[in-house]
């Protein structure tokens, strides 16, 4: 409540090409990290702009994200899209959030860049090309995602990703139990492994990552079904999950019909 929210957008309806939800994504996870730079309160602007190239074709659109936060030496800003840098307390993040951003801009072939000092803010810009040509007209209507039933256990470190598909699926019909990382997860599954129908089980988590927790929860129960979720895409690590018997995968930003229909695949037995 003590953070005051402007808008400053200067560029017109532009288009570029690539999935809503990745950008989505990378813009919030840029206002949260505003939020935690601005505790005793501040200013965060998000603005656009667009910049012009030699040709239409060169056209980019300019988005910025601004704080008047506490800032950051030089020291940090060289480390700051590196994955597991992170100047928060232990409890506070993997550091993984703006090494996803820079994941999410970067696949949309854009570019992110960052200037700061301490005591004068912040400003994160990413710049990202204009899509040129015909924006073809959307004719088909998304169909609202079926509701399920059925108990989940979500374990993700990521406090807005965790609550998040919390509400999703409580919304959806779901019984939700959550936990913070793997130590919590394998302590919660040992004591209640018969209620759960299925897990959602990030891969990247402090004190135990999600591999080693996925190998204790076969221990504990050879039936688990779980659903490897993951900020990356299907790499290396979840390719060896899924070979050993995890159900799915689901890439980070995943769309609630995605997450709806994985789910009902693998508990309502033969749904295709």
């Amino acid at each position: 409540r003590r953070i005051r929210l402007l808008t400053a957008f200067h560029a017109g309806r532009r288009y570029v090409m690539g999935d809503p939800a990745q950008l989505q994504t990378a813009l919030l996870n840029l206002g949260l990290n505003a939020g935690d730079a601005m505790q005793d309160g501040g200013i965060l602007t998000f603005g656009t702009r667009e910049l012009n190239g030699a040709g239409e074709e060169d056209g980019r659109i300019e988005i910025t994200v601004s704080d008047t936060g506490v800032g950051m030496p030089q020291s940090v800003l060289q480390h700051v899209f590196e994955p597991f840098f992170t100047t928060k307390k232990k409890a506070g993040g993997t550091g993984l959030g703006l090494a996803a951003v820079y994941g999410c801009i970067s696949s949309l072939k854009g570019s992110i860049s960052v200037r700061s000092e301490p005591g004068r803010g912040t400003v994160f810009t990413i710049s990202l090309p204009l899509y040129v040509g015909e924006v073809p007209r959307e004719e088909r209507h998304p169909t609202a995602p079926r509701a399920g039933s059925g108990h989940i256990l979500v374990v993700d470190d990521e406090d807005i990703v965790r609550n998040a598909t919390a509400r999703v699926l409580s919304h959806l019909g779901y019984q939700v139990t959550t936990c913070v990382d793997g130590e919590e997860a394998i302590e919660v599954f040992s004591q209640s492994q018969d209620q759960f129908d299925i897990v959602i089980l990030d891969l990247i988590m402090p004190r135990r990552n999600g591999e080693d927790t996925f190998e204790r929860l076969r221990e504990l129960d050879p039936s688990v079904k779980v659903i490897i979720s993951s900020g990356y895409s299907r790499d290396e690590t979840a390719s060896r999950l899924i070979n050993k018997g995890a159900v799915g995968f689901l890439g980070k930003p995943f769309r609630v019909a995605e997450l709806a229909d994985e789910l009902r695949r693998h508990i309502v037995p033969g749904l295709q």
